[in-house]
Protein backbone atom coordinates (compact mmCIF):
# COMPACT_ATOMS: atom_id res chain seq x y z
CA UNK A 1 0.00 0.00 0.00
CA UNK A 2 1.49 3.34 -1.01
CA UNK A 3 1.12 6.68 0.71
CA UNK A 4 -2.39 7.94 1.31
CA UNK A 5 -4.77 9.45 3.82
CA UNK A 6 -7.05 7.49 6.12
CA UNK A 7 -10.14 7.97 3.95
CA UNK A 8 -8.43 6.30 1.01
CA UNK A 9 -7.17 3.47 3.20
CA UNK A 10 -10.68 2.88 4.57
CA UNK A 11 -11.99 2.52 1.04
CA UNK A 12 -9.25 0.03 0.23
CA UNK A 13 -10.32 -2.46 2.89
CA UNK A 14 -8.93 -5.84 1.79
CA UNK A 15 -11.05 -8.92 1.20
CA UNK A 16 -11.69 -10.85 4.40
CA UNK A 17 -9.99 -13.93 2.92
CA UNK A 18 -6.71 -12.14 2.15
CA UNK A 19 -3.72 -14.23 3.27
CA UNK A 20 -0.76 -11.85 2.77
CA UNK A 21 -0.54 -8.06 3.13
CA UNK A 22 2.16 -5.38 3.08
CA UNK A 23 1.35 -1.84 4.26
CA UNK A 24 4.20 0.35 3.05
CA UNK A 25 4.63 4.09 3.57
CA UNK A 26 1.19 4.79 5.03
CA UNK A 27 1.54 8.38 6.25
CA UNK A 28 -1.51 9.04 8.41
CA UNK A 29 -1.45 9.12 12.22
CA UNK A 30 -4.41 6.74 12.68
CA UNK A 31 -4.68 3.16 11.52
CA UNK A 32 -7.61 2.29 9.25
CA UNK A 33 -10.52 0.78 11.17
CA UNK A 34 -10.10 -2.58 9.44
CA UNK A 35 -6.62 -2.81 10.96
CA UNK A 36 -7.79 -1.82 14.43
CA UNK A 37 -10.68 -4.31 14.31
CA UNK A 38 -8.34 -7.13 13.27
CA UNK A 39 -10.97 -8.10 10.72
CA UNK A 40 -8.55 -9.97 8.41
CA UNK A 41 -9.15 -13.32 10.01
CA UNK A 42 -7.44 -15.34 7.23
CA UNK A 43 -4.24 -13.28 7.18
CA UNK A 44 -1.05 -15.36 7.54
CA UNK A 45 1.70 -12.92 6.51
CA UNK A 46 1.85 -9.23 7.38
CA UNK A 47 4.50 -6.56 6.83
CA UNK A 48 4.26 -2.99 8.15
CA UNK A 49 7.01 -0.88 6.58
CA UNK A 50 7.90 2.82 6.89
CA UNK A 51 4.64 3.85 8.55
CA UNK A 52 6.62 6.44 10.44
CA UNK A 53 3.89 8.69 11.89
CA UNK A 54 2.36 6.13 14.24
CA UNK A 55 3.32 6.23 17.90
CA UNK A 56 1.55 2.99 18.86
CA UNK A 57 0.89 -0.41 17.36
CA UNK A 58 -2.47 -1.83 16.27
CA UNK A 59 -3.85 -4.91 18.12
CA UNK A 60 -2.28 -7.45 15.80
CA UNK A 61 -2.30 -10.13 18.49
CA UNK A 62 -5.98 -10.69 17.73
CA UNK A 63 -5.30 -11.98 14.20
CA UNK A 64 -6.17 -15.66 14.68
CA UNK A 65 -3.92 -17.39 12.11
CA UNK A 66 -1.13 -14.86 11.54
CA UNK A 67 2.15 -16.79 11.18
CA UNK A 68 4.72 -14.22 10.02
CA UNK A 69 4.95 -10.57 11.09
CA UNK A 70 7.61 -8.07 10.06
CA UNK A 71 7.61 -4.49 11.32
CA UNK A 72 10.19 -2.07 9.99
CA UNK A 73 10.86 1.66 9.92
CA UNK A 74 8.16 2.77 12.36
CA UNK A 75 10.25 5.67 13.59
CA UNK A 76 7.76 7.23 16.04
CA UNK A 77 7.11 4.13 18.16
CA UNK A 78 8.83 4.36 21.56
CA UNK A 79 6.81 1.78 23.46
CA UNK A 80 5.14 -1.52 22.57
CA UNK A 81 2.88 -3.10 25.16
CA UNK A 82 -0.64 -4.38 25.66
CA UNK A 83 -2.06 -2.47 22.70
CA UNK A 84 0.00 -4.72 20.41
CA UNK A 85 -1.43 -7.90 21.93
CA UNK A 86 -5.07 -6.78 21.95
CA UNK A 87 -7.59 -7.29 24.72
CA UNK A 88 -10.34 -9.56 23.42
CA UNK A 89 -8.63 -12.94 23.30
CA UNK A 90 -7.35 -15.43 25.86
CA UNK A 91 -4.62 -16.36 23.34
CA UNK A 92 -2.72 -13.53 21.65
CA UNK A 93 -0.85 -14.21 18.42
CA UNK A 94 -2.06 -17.83 18.65
CA UNK A 95 -0.31 -19.02 15.46
CA UNK A 96 2.60 -16.57 15.13
CA UNK A 97 5.87 -18.37 14.32
CA UNK A 98 8.19 -15.60 13.04
CA UNK A 99 8.42 -12.05 14.40
CA UNK A 100 10.90 -9.45 13.10
CA UNK A 101 11.48 -5.80 14.03
CA UNK A 102 13.84 -3.74 11.84
CA UNK A 103 15.04 -0.13 12.04
CA UNK A 104 12.83 1.08 14.88
CA UNK A 105 14.82 4.22 15.64
CA UNK A 106 12.90 5.51 18.68
CA UNK A 107 11.83 2.19 20.23
CA UNK A 108 12.93 2.01 23.87
CA UNK A 109 10.64 -0.39 25.71
CA UNK A 110 8.80 -3.63 24.91
CA UNK A 111 6.54 -5.03 27.60
CA UNK A 112 4.56 -8.26 27.63
CA UNK A 113 2.59 -8.26 30.86
CA UNK A 114 1.40 -11.67 31.94
CA UNK A 115 -2.30 -11.98 32.62
CA UNK A 116 -3.76 -14.97 34.41
CA UNK A 117 -5.26 -17.52 32.02
CA UNK A 118 -3.87 -15.73 28.97
CA UNK A 119 -1.41 -17.32 26.55
CA UNK A 120 0.98 -15.05 24.60
CA UNK A 121 2.68 -16.09 21.35
CA UNK A 122 2.56 -19.82 22.18
CA UNK A 123 4.02 -20.84 18.79
CA UNK A 124 6.80 -18.25 18.37
CA UNK A 125 9.96 -20.03 17.17
CA UNK A 126 11.92 -17.17 15.52
CA UNK A 127 12.54 -13.65 16.85
CA UNK A 128 14.71 -11.07 15.08
CA UNK A 129 15.68 -7.58 16.24
CA UNK A 130 17.70 -5.53 13.74
CA UNK A 131 18.69 -1.89 13.96
CA UNK A 132 16.81 -1.09 17.18
CA UNK A 133 19.53 0.90 18.90
CA UNK A 134 17.47 2.24 21.81
CA UNK A 135 15.61 -0.91 22.80
CA UNK A 136 16.68 -1.78 26.34
CA UNK A 137 15.52 -5.37 26.82
CA UNK A 138 13.33 -8.17 25.49
CA UNK A 139 10.20 -9.25 27.35
CA UNK A 140 11.11 -11.97 29.84
CA UNK A 141 7.90 -13.83 29.03
CA UNK A 142 9.10 -14.57 25.49
CA UNK A 143 12.41 -15.94 26.79
CA UNK A 144 11.11 -18.42 29.34
CA UNK A 145 12.67 -21.84 29.18
CA UNK A 146 9.33 -23.51 28.40
CA UNK A 147 8.60 -21.34 25.36
CA UNK A 148 9.05 -22.72 21.81
CA UNK A 149 11.60 -20.07 20.76
CA UNK A 150 14.29 -21.81 18.69
CA UNK A 151 16.22 -18.92 17.17
CA UNK A 152 17.00 -15.42 18.41
CA UNK A 153 18.80 -12.94 16.15
CA UNK A 154 20.02 -9.56 17.42
CA UNK A 155 21.87 -7.26 15.01
CA UNK A 156 22.88 -3.59 15.09
CA UNK A 157 21.11 -3.14 18.41
CA UNK A 158 23.92 -2.27 20.82
CA UNK A 159 22.05 -2.15 24.13
CA UNK A 160 20.46 -5.55 23.55
CA UNK A 161 23.73 -7.04 22.34
CA UNK A 162 25.49 -5.98 25.51
CA UNK A 163 22.68 -7.27 27.69
CA UNK A 164 22.43 -10.72 26.06
CA UNK A 165 26.06 -11.25 25.04
CA UNK A 166 27.24 -14.82 25.44
CA UNK A 167 28.63 -15.62 28.91
CA UNK A 168 29.24 -11.99 29.93
CA UNK A 169 25.96 -10.18 29.30
CA UNK A 170 23.82 -9.19 32.28
CA UNK A 171 20.89 -11.26 31.00
CA UNK A 172 22.74 -13.95 29.06
CA UNK A 173 21.24 -16.54 31.39
CA UNK A 174 17.79 -15.62 30.12
CA UNK A 175 18.61 -16.65 26.53
CA UNK A 176 21.27 -19.32 27.03
CA UNK A 177 18.72 -22.14 26.69
CA UNK A 178 17.63 -21.03 23.19
CA UNK A 179 19.09 -23.50 20.65
CA UNK A 180 20.36 -20.82 18.23
CA UNK A 181 21.38 -17.33 19.30
CA UNK A 182 22.96 -15.04 16.70
CA UNK A 183 24.56 -11.81 17.81
CA UNK A 184 25.97 -9.63 15.05
CA UNK A 185 28.51 -7.57 16.92
CA UNK A 186 28.97 -5.07 14.12
CA UNK A 187 31.48 -4.29 11.40
CA UNK A 188 34.49 -4.82 13.63
CA UNK A 189 33.54 -8.25 14.89
CA UNK A 190 32.24 -11.52 13.55
CA UNK A 191 28.85 -13.04 14.19
CA UNK A 192 28.74 -15.00 17.42
CA UNK A 193 26.48 -18.02 17.09
CA UNK A 194 25.58 -20.48 19.80
CA UNK A 195 24.03 -23.73 18.63
CA UNK A 196 23.02 -26.46 21.03
CA UNK A 197 21.99 -30.01 20.26
CA UNK A 198 19.48 -31.74 22.49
Amino acid sequence: MGRGRKGVAEALQPHVNLKSLKIWGYSDIEWPSWVMRSSLTQLKNLTLKNCGNFSCMPPLGELPILEKLKITGMDSVKYIGGEFLGLSSTITFPKLKRLSFHHMKAWEMWEVKEVEERSIMPCLSYLEIYGCQKLERLPDHLLLINTPLQKLVISNSNILQQRYRMDIGEDWHKVSHIPIVEDNLGADAAVTTLIRSF
